[in-house]
């Protein structure tokens, strides 16, 4: 079948060069569209109730769409801070994009007044010239509603409160903001006051920025790593031209497909562009080396390129069919982003074998016409492979069992001490300035991520009465007793503050025990215009909703404390109340918690495939169990090894089992392919192995280093898992190749898949 196919691919090679060029040519034009989706939306499970509660909680309290700015001072209350922090506040508030801007200068104060109380900004009488900024200090730090809201305990530190309108699709508004709110800050800043800016906007805009950046160093960097590898290896410009077109073009394809199937670029599908490139390059190699040695015994061009591809059309086809089925795993996955990574990577695997079969023959012609062998490295090479070979057979193979029982026992050991942690701050390296931001935001004021818990009576009354109040109360005391955990807003905050403001002394502070007064102060928030308070109740006073913010915890860390919250609220809450948790922490730790089995049932799923593809090319299941198996353990091993040092598993790092699966079967499929041609010709298993290795060893190295290389690249990425991601994944196909070259032949030897070989061994020949 190949044989025929590649032929008629030579005869009409004019047409399908140039059909491949204009695909190319349109694709790359269509690629220019391309646009990144920073948002964590990707990130949810869209099916799960609880984004259909977060949907819901959205649309009644409106989104927490907001950056937080810390202004740092030696003391903010002196005349010089506090007039800047006004201006501030002020030129933030004529910026388009935004729908309200919240500190100090302008944040709204409960005080007392004939028959009962009035709404006033807080510090409306030292803008009047009626306070000084030194007693003003004591009743600001002294109020709940603004102590570590607005300002720090210590009073060193403003925090103002940016709310943007919602942008849509229309995020080039939102750059230009944080451009302009940074060119501002740049204006007030000097040695003695900083400011620190922080938010889900911010996280947005910093990682469009990261992407684009990882974009522009990976996109080059591993062009030119395979590049120098690939002239290393050849020393030739026409074998670098064929290796590099087929990449190219599987990366403009690939990119192009996701702008016509509608999709953008997310903190997920960014890492494809490397991915592609790198399994589009693999299978050349072991083309070209195949040429080279099928040119050097055959005059004829066209028959050398045809024998070339036909001899390894088979196992090209199951290598990416493997590797396609690995990607596909990852559908499996709920999450959005992990699903659109496997399935864009999966059509990329496919347009790389599509490509390199119509255009490899086509560029074969121009490879040298010979290769010179080294007859000096080929001597060492095979003294070296005989020598191997003999403990193999008679000495080394229960050693090497039982090195790989033992490597087996610690990576499941260390696979018990994984954590997952998906939480995005913790994504980036430690000194970049959202994450610097971020932690002193954390550690000085209220924090930037939100735990939402909105709550409803099973008997559909409102809150208006002192016993549920009361509990609200409880709760958010409790709340506040966390460690992960600044501060909490709730209602019950402003029914304090109106008392205390109707009465005379501190201890007024409280909640009455008094229906009447109850029922006023209620009556006299329905007229209240504070868009805070809207965000605690709802109109009909019948939904009630908390607000804790958060340190940017990990998404274990923050799972655990829902659960400790769960069950407090189970104990206090469940006979009257019904009650639900909402926010992006919420969301992430949900995902966090299916992560794992998400990704082993996805993974399952594709070994199973992979297993059984393979058999039925073989025609053997012990074969297809000596393709699979043994690449099981550098899985393992990799993840194993992730617990023992402590990396989280995260978004990405939960994918390498998926990514390398494919990858790390393809080195087995061609080095069993090999084995079985050699047996077949000796029927000896230790004379076969001699001839695989001499025939595809180099191949199985030299395309393994280039994967190695490629993916090693990622340690210029701007976010930690992606590091860890290529990094892991570049450690993972290395430990593959020694499996499959020390492992695979033991089990050769060992389990005799083939057939029973000759009984009396024949000197190893060091001829093809």
């Amino acid at each position: 079948m190949f044989q025929r196919l590649i032929t008629l691919i030579l005869h009409g090679r004019w047409p399908i060069l140039l059909g491949l060029i204009l695909t190319t040519l349109l694709m790359g034009q269509t690629m220019m569209e391309l646009t990144i989706d920073p948002s964590t939306e990707p990130l949810f499970i869209k099916r799960s109730p609880e984004y259909q509660a977060y949907k819901e909680f959205n649309e009644k309290f409106g989104s927490d769409y907001m950056i937080a700015v810390a202004m740092e001072t030696p003391d903010l209350f002196s005349d010089p801070y506090l007039q800047d922090l006004k201006e501030l506040t002020d030129a933030i508030s004529e910026y388009p994009q935004v729908e309200r801007v919240m500190s100090l200068s302008n944040v709204l104060d409960i005080r007392h007044r004939f028959f009962g109380v009035r709404v006033v900004p807080a510090l409306k009488d030292y803008y009047k010239g009626d306070d000084k900024a030194v007693e003003l200090k004591e009743v600001i730090l002294g109020n709940e509603l603004y102590r570590n809201n607005f300002v720090s305990a210590d009073g060193r530190i403003a925090n103002i409160l940016i709310y943007l309108k919602p942008s849509g699709s229309d995020r080039k508004s939102g750059g230009k903001f944080m451009k302009r709110l940074q060119g501002l800050l740049e204006k007030y800043e000097r040695n003695e006051m900083k400011f620190y800016i922080a938010g889900a906007p911010v996280e947005q805009y910093r990682f469009i920025q990261y992407i684009r950046k990882d974009q522009f160093i990976f996109v080059p960097v591993i062009t030119l790593l395979l590049i120098i590898a690939t002239w290393v290896i050849y020393r030739n410009f026409s074998c670098v031209i064929l290796a590099m077109s087929i990449v190219f073009m599987t990366l403009i394809w690939t990119m192009g497909a996701i702008v016509l199937f509608g999709q953008e670029l997310n903190l997920v599908t960014s890492l494809l562009a490397p991915v592609i490139m790198i399994v589009a390059i693999v299978n050349s190699i072991h083309l070209m080396n195949l040429f080279f040695e099928i040119r050097f015994h055959h005059k004829s061009l066209r028959q050398a390129v045809v024998l070339t591809m036909t001899e390894l059309g088979a196992p090209c086809f199951l290598t990416h069919f493997t590797t396609i089925l690995g990607f596909l795993s990852l559908a499996l996955n709920p999450v959005p982003a992990i699903q659109g990574f496997g399935v864009f990577a999966a059509l990329g695997t496919l347009f790389s074998y599509v490509i390199e079969i119509l255009l490899t023959p086509i560029l074969m012609p121009i490879l040298p016409y010979r290769q010179e062998r080294n007859a000096k490295v080929e001597n060492f090479f095979n003294k070296f492979l005989v020598e191997y070979l003999e403990k193999l057979e008679f000495r080394w193979k229960w050693w090497i069992i039982a090195a790989g029982g033992l490597v087996l026992i610690l990576s499941l050991a260390g696979i018990r001490k994984l954590h997952v942690d998906t939480s995005l701050i913790k994504q980036m390296k430690p000194d970049s300035p959202l994450a610097v931001a971020t932690r002193f935001i954390d550690n000085h004021l209220t924090g930037v991520y939100v735990l939402g818990f909105v709550l409803r009576k099973k008997d559909g009354s409102e809150f208006m009465d002192y016993e549920s109040l009361i509990k609200i109360d409880q709760l958010k005391e409790f709340l506040e007793s966390q460690p992960e955990i600044v501060k909490v807003n709730s209602l019950t905050t402003f029914i304090k503050k109106i008392n205390e403001a109707r009465g005379d002394e501190d201890s007024d502070f409280v909640i009455p025990n008094d229906e009447d007064k109850l029922r006023k102060y209620f009556n006299g928030l329905r007229e209240s215009e504070d868009p805070g308070l809207w965000k605690m109740i709802a109109p009909d006073f019948r939904m009630l909703r908390l607000e804790a913010r958060m340190k940017a915890v990990g998404t274990q860390e923050g799972a655990l404390l829902e659960e400790k919250i769960k069950a407090y609220m189970d104990r206090t809450f469940l006979d009257d109340f019904e009650y639900h948790f909402t926010g992006n922490v919420v969301l992430l730790g949900k995902m966090a918690k299916g992560l794992v089995r998400y990704q082993m049932r996805g993974f399952v799923a594709a070994f199973a495939a992979i297993l059984l593809l393979i058999s039925i090319m073989f025609r053997s299941i012990r074969v297809g169990l000596l393709a699979a198996v043994p690449n099981i353990l550098p899985i393992l091993a990799i993840y194993g090894f992730m617990g023992f040092v402590g990396i989280d598993l995260s978004s990405p790092t939960a994918m390498i089992s998926s990514i390398v699966l494919g990858m790390v079967v393809d080195a087995s499929i061609h080095f069993l392919h090999r084995f079985r041609i050699e047996f077949h010709k000796r029927h000896h298993y230790i004379q076969a192995l001699h001839h695989t290795f001499r025939n595809v060893g180099q191949s199985l190295v030299v395309s393994t280093l280039i994967l190695c290389i490629g993916f090693a690249s990622s340690i210029f990425a701007s976010f930690k898992p992606t590091i860890y991601l290529g990094l892991l994944t570049s450690l993972t196909i290395f430990f593959a190749l020694i499996c499959t070259l020390v492992i695979l032949p033991v089990c050769l030897v060992m389990i005799k898949p083939f057939g029973k070989g000759k009984i009396v061994r024949r000197p190893l020949s060091r001829s093809n």
